[in-house]
């Protein structure tokens, strides 16, 4: 079961919310129902729609965000994340139990981190369980072109395109990727076997064909047949990769 996810923002910087947007695109799980630059219209956009989460600046020229948020009817089971240059509103977003509190300029790390934290709350218990590990050697990957079989050991990695917004999965015998259908998200992935690990928000690697890590850089190499390739990890991913690792 693939689970997606309605966003909307507010903002009254149009560079703010097209930053947002851009980067809230290497996470094809989220789709961005709407933008507003006004209050009212984001009033009326979000009672017309189901939202899972909402991105708002808490300083609007129509008025304060948390003024906002009390007249706005939330009955459903959508969260709220505040993000504001200045950090004194961390307390007001705190009582005003909002989910959380990005600060700008924020860093992907940061965006990541929330978003991961949201899925970790929102996700039903049924649904967890349905992504649970299965560690069967053979599975079948959800192609745009239909099922394709294959063994955990013969799958590469999953790069993810900002382009087109597709996973695609890279096989030992296959010469060409192999697209995915577009509502796969890097939770699905990693739920398919304990030895996938993503190393930055656009590539999932199969860690037995990690052969090493540059500590400078962050850059990774593999082994044969995947000699040529050369994939960098993110600072977080990295951290949470060493973690997986018998280091001696």
């Amino acid at each position: 079961m693939i689970k997606e996810y309605s966003v909307y923002i507010i903002d009254d910087n149009q560079h703010s919310i097209d930053r947002l947007a851009k980067d809230l695109k290497n996470f094809p799980q989220y789709d961005i129902i709407g933008t507003s630059v006004s209050l009212m219209k984001a009033m009326a956009d979000i009672k017309a729609n189901d939202i899972d989460l909402l991105f708002m600046d808490v300083e609007m020229p129509e008025g304060n965000g948390f003024d906002f948020l009390k007249l706005l009817d939330r009955n459903n089971d959508m969260k709220v994340v505040m993000y504001s240059a200045h950090n004194e509103y961390i307390i007001n977003a705190l009582r005003e139990s909002t989910f959380d509190f990005l600060q700008k300029p924020y860093t992907s790390d940061e965006l990541e981190d929330i978003l991961n934290r949201f899925e970790n709350q929102s996700e039903p218990e049924n649904y967890k369980s349905s992504e649970s590990i299965d560690n069967t050697k053979t599975k079948a990957l959800r192609a745009i072109s239909g099922l394709v079989l294959a063994n955990v050991d013969d799958i590469f990695c999953f790069n993810y395109s900002a382009d087109t917004h597709y996973w695609s999965a890279t096989l030992r015998e296959s010469d060409k990727e192999i697209r995915l259908i577009k509502q796969t998200s890097s939770k699905n992935i990693l739920a398919i076997s304990e030895k996938f690990v993503q190393i930055n928000p656009n590539n999932i690697i199969n860690i037995d064909y990690l052969y090493f890590i540059e500590s400078s850089t962050m850059k990774c190499l593999f082994k044969a047949p995947f000699q040529d390739y050369a994939l960098t990890a993110s600072r977080r991913c990295y951290s949470k990769l060493k973690s997986e690792l018998d280091i001696l």
